[in-house]
């Protein structure tokens, strides 16, 4: 085990800084369409924050919750806005946990952002 695995509010930190990046790739996803040069370097970016994360703890498993996900009982997403967060959608669609395992591959995380910038919140019935 690294001295990073042990220290729960590095995880935390960098748990949040991998969902930062998520939500930027999102966002600019949403805006210039998913051919976009600013488009593919924010997804490049969240890949290799999130490889880095992967590098040191294994796996990002983030809990679900309506408004928020959270990492070993720490928010590392909150959104008060329904119609603007992520994790609300997921929520009702049933989505508890969202795991993401060392190994991924660029392909899997493009379609997990496909998926999630499709899941607009004006497309959903709340």
């Amino acid at each position: 085990m690294s001295p990073e695995q042990g220290k729960p509010q590095e995880r935390v930190a960098r748990a949040r800084e991998v969902v930062r990046h998520l939500v930027k790739a999102l966002k600019i996803r949403r805006l210039y369409g998913a051919k976009n040069v600013n488009a593919n370097g924010a997804r490049e970016q969240l890949g290799r924050e999130l490889a880095s994360y992967l590098d040191v703890h294994g796996t990002l498993e983030l809990e679900v919750t309506r408004d928020s996900f959270a990492l070993e009982g720490a928010a590392v997403y909150d959104e008060p806005s329904q119609e603007a967060n992520l994790a609300f959608g997921l929520y009702l669609g049933g989505v508890r946990e969202l795991t993401v395992s060392q190994g991924v591959q660029d392909d899997e995380l493009e379609g997990l952002v496909a998926i999630l910038a499709d899941n607009r919140a004006e497309d959903r019935e709340i």
